[in-house]
């Protein structure tokens, strides 16, 4: 059902942004369908004795297109400022939340291990937040959210949970790995408690240099210790567990750029329908 919903808006964006020229065409094919039958002479002509019930019939017919014309009218502004309070209240706020996600994830912090449901605290590395999201669930404009957004943005809750799981996790494995190859090399001195998370941000990040940084004892780098992070970073990339974790990143990039397009789609549809 969502995926239907999202085609239709395809289609209605289409046909908006072409409005002028179908509009002119089918202008164009009902002058030329009137002049026809008319040259051919299948416009009835009226008598002058049949004048006053023409005139009867044009005010009743002027009457009653005026009158739909008014009430469509005001529908019309009805459906309008709806649909441009929607956009204000719901597509844009949402919009501007997933594309600020989009660059953290992108260059300032690719792999979270938070994700923030208010306000995002001040911290030295920022993490996505999906504030603007939990206010809108949690009040009225829930009610006017598309399902196809509704239906996405529980799917990339669902994904962004299973990616925390696996992260905060993920240095497990990754710090045995750091003490069996340290301690197979006599460099015992250099662990320290988190240094599975430390070495598996880096990993993550494809950051050698950091792991090499972590298990360097006060800065003096060795070509032994050059080889030593080789070899964790190495096994540290067989693991599953990194494998998966990268797997979900991408899959969670993935599914909010999906609903990126459908938002900015929207967002250029009503405008060019009601505010163009």
């Amino acid at each position: 059902m969502a995926k239907m919903e999202y085609g239709w808006l395809k289609i209605r964006f289409g046909a908006q942004k072409y409005k002028k020229v179908i509009i002119a065409l089918l202008c164009g094919f009902v002058l030329m369908a009137l002049i026809y039958y008319g040259v051919r002479g299948m416009i009835p002509q009226m008598s002058v004795e049949e004048g006053s019930f023409s005139a009867l019939l044009g005010a009743l017919v002027g009457g009653f297109f005026s009158l739909a014309g008014s009430i469509g009218v005001a529908k019309m502004q009805q459906k309008s400022q709806r649909e441009i309070l929607k956009k204000n209240t719901i597509y844009k706020p949402l919009y501007d939340e997933l594309m600020k996600n989009d660059d953290i994830l992108r260059s300032k912090n690719p792999f979270p291990m938070e994700v923030w449901c208010d306000t995002n605290p001040r911290t030295i590395v920022e993490s996505p937040s999906f504030a603007a999201w939990n206010r809108i669930q949690r009040d009225n404009r829930l009610l006017d959210v598309p399902e196809s957004i509704q239906t996405q943005m529980n799917d990339l809750e669902e994904t962004i949970e299973r990616y925390l799981r696996l992260r905060r996790g993920v240095g497990t494995p990754v710090q045995k790995i750091c003490y069996e190859t340290l301690k197979a090399q006599g460099k015992e001195n250099v662990l320290f408690t988190n240094i599975g998370d430390m070495v598996s941000g880096a990993v993550l990040n494809t950051d050698i240099d950091r792991v090499l940084e972590y298990i360097t004892e006060y800065n003096n780098k060795t070509e032994d210790d050059e080889k030593i992070a080789q070899e964790i970073y190495n096994a540290c990339l067989e693991t599953e567990d990194i494998r998966k974790t990268k797997e979900l990143q991408k899959k969670w990039r993935d599914m909010q750029n999906g609903i990126l397009d459908e938002l900015a789609m929207r967002i250029k549809y009503i405008s060019m329908k009601y505010e163009g």
